[in-house]
């Protein structure tokens, strides 16, 4: 330790002793760095530390041929089923990719999948045998078991997703991932029965660990019933011919979004006759935007013309005109024909194991639908009367969801605590709640405890998993025992109950299976 002398009693200078002394110049000029002695461990230590840095560097680093389109694991986490050794298993199909094929899950759903709808880790289109995982769920039970996130975050609020129904595709090559071809994209037809045109079309992003927004959801009734089976043709619509008098103007569509539009050549839009303030003009003006929207109809479409300052809106149809209509009709009706023998070569189902897991496994590959718009269905499978089909298409895997967010329940915002039977406090990291008859489930984080929210007027069901993998429920007439009158609520949460099926769970909460097989 350094003895210097300090001289505490020394006169203070004046004003003009400090500004002689101020000559910040001749300090720099003057001044000479004190030598610093540093041991030879020092050194040692600084060599050390950054042959460690270096060692950590290539152990953690990444290796460039390994990365590439969804084959990192960052969203794995955004998925995390609840209950160990209980998901919603997945149906595997093996198609040919060098063919257009249809096929039909268990619930009635239609996949339709275009020859070259697969693509390499190179974005070059596969050839051979691909195996399609895919998966359905359709009420708070299967959304629970998949652990699959249901809360929707939008403009700073955070709602609870009313799903009409979700479903879950991928597929492998050799064991090898492969990628959804954006240009010749897969359509999947949702069964769901769930009424109603609110929902929307969402796409889970594991990623980032949010649902994305796509577009306004699309439904059509199944048609072309016959004896025990149902099907339906989804973008082959009949062509109308055009009203002679009745004003039509032409406008280029993205064909992508409206591969019906693009079905036959010379398509018009026909103005719907109570449209009355059309004017001609209107059409040969140029616009900085023409937006194109399907009606839930099936049969209109809206078409917006907008310029700066200037918004017009129409209500229209699609018609062809002389040889137009007439090439249209003939490829319609050979379509039907092409359509109504491939339902006749419907082959029986197949059945294989996993190897893997020894579950079973489904191979259906069922005639040859052209250009995907064949819907073959099964002579074991007949659509309910309230059934409809939610249109999808993927131009990229994982999951897909048609909803329509629900804010918070409204009624009763309390500070929830939950207890089991002798008091004790259950440390949930999460509980969930839906209401009987509603396909909305919320997910309370132990963080909202203090903000639990649920309408009193309806049947609630709670329920949590315990640090011992079971599930406790807390159901609506523990509901009808709590004092609505107070601002904090004790749940008593039983012990738990074992369970290992995804319907001994639908039964713990009273919920009727999807489908009643």
């Amino acid at each position: 330790m350094r003895n210097d002398k300090m001289n505490k009693d020394k006169d203070k200078l004046s004003d003009k002793e400090l500004k002689e002394k101020m000559d910040f110049d001749r300090f720099i000029r003057d001044y000479k760095p004190e030598k610093s002695y540093r041991s030879w461990k020092f050194y040692v230590g600084i060599l050390v530390i950054v042959v460690f840095a270096i060692g950590v560097y290539w152990v953690t680093r990444e290796d460039p041929e390994k990365t590439g389109p969804e084959k990192t694991n960052q969203g794995e986490a955004c998925i995390q089923p609840p209950i160990q050794g209980i998901d919603i298993p997945f149906s595997m199909f093996e198609v040919d990719a060098s063919r257009d094929t249809a096929l039909r899950y268990s619930s009635g759903s239609l996949l339709h999948i275009p020859a070259g709808a697969f693509l390499d880790l190179n974005g070059k289109p596969i050839k051979g045998r691909v195996t399609i995982s895919y998966r359905e769920m359709h009420d708070a039970a299967d959304f629970f078991v998949s652990g699959i996130p249901m809360n929707y975050d939008s403009a700073g609020q955070t709602y609870g997703f009313e799903s009409a129904g979700m479903f879950q595709i991928n597929a492998m090559l050799n064991s090898e991932q492969v990628y959804a071809n954006p240009d010749v994209m897969i359509h999947v037809d949702l069964t769901s029965d769930v009424p109603g045109n609110r929902f929307n079309i969402y796409y889970l992003d594991t990623s980032a660990r949010k649902w994305v927004y796509l577009r306004e959801d699309v439904i059509n009734p199944p048609t072309i019933k016959t004896a025990n089976y149902t099907a339906f043709l989804q973008e082959l619509k009949p062509p109308v011919k055009a009203t002679s008098g009745v004003p039509r103007f032409d406008i280029a569509f993205d064909k992508k979004e409206f591969p019906e539009l693009a079905a036959y050549v010379g398509v018009s839009f026909q103005v719907s006759e109570d449209e009355g303030a059309y004017d001609p003009k209107l059409a040969m003006k140029e616009w900085d935007n023409v937006k194109v929207q399907r009606l839930s109809d099936g049969i209109h479409y809206m078409i917006t013309f907008s310029n700066p300052g200037e918004v017009h809106t129409f209500k229209v149809q699609p018609v062809y005109n002389g040889s137009d209509y007439t090439r249209a009709r003939f490829l319609y009706e050979k379509k039907v024909k092409e359509y109504e023998q491939n339902l006749s070569k419907l082959k029986p189902v197949k059945s294989r194991k996993d190897s893997a897991g020894d579950q079973q496994k489904q191979t259906i590959e069922q005639g040859e639908a052209q250009a995907g718009k064949g819907k073959p269905g099964s002579d074991k499978w007949e659509t309910p009367a309230n059934m409809v089909f939610r249109e999808f298409a993927v131009n990229r895997f994982g999951i897909w969801n048609s909803d329509c967010p629900q804010p918070q329940p409204i009624g009763k915002k309390i500070l929830a605590r939950f207890t089991d039977s002798n008091k004790k406090t259950q440390n949930f990291s999460r509980v969930y709640l839906t209401e009987k008859g509603n396909r909305t489930m919320y997910t309370y984080q132990a963080s909202s405890f203090p903000a639990f929210a649920y309408n009193p007027a309806s049947s609630n069901i709670v329920w949590a998993v315990t640090s011992d993998n079971k599930l406790t429920v807390f159901g609506p007439e523990g509901f009808e025992k709590l004092k609505n009158d107070k601002d904090s609520s004790v749940f008593i949460m039983g012990a738990g109950k074992s369970v290992h099926s995804v319907m001994e769970i639908k039964k713990l909460l009273g919920i009727r299976d999807y489908i009643d097989n």
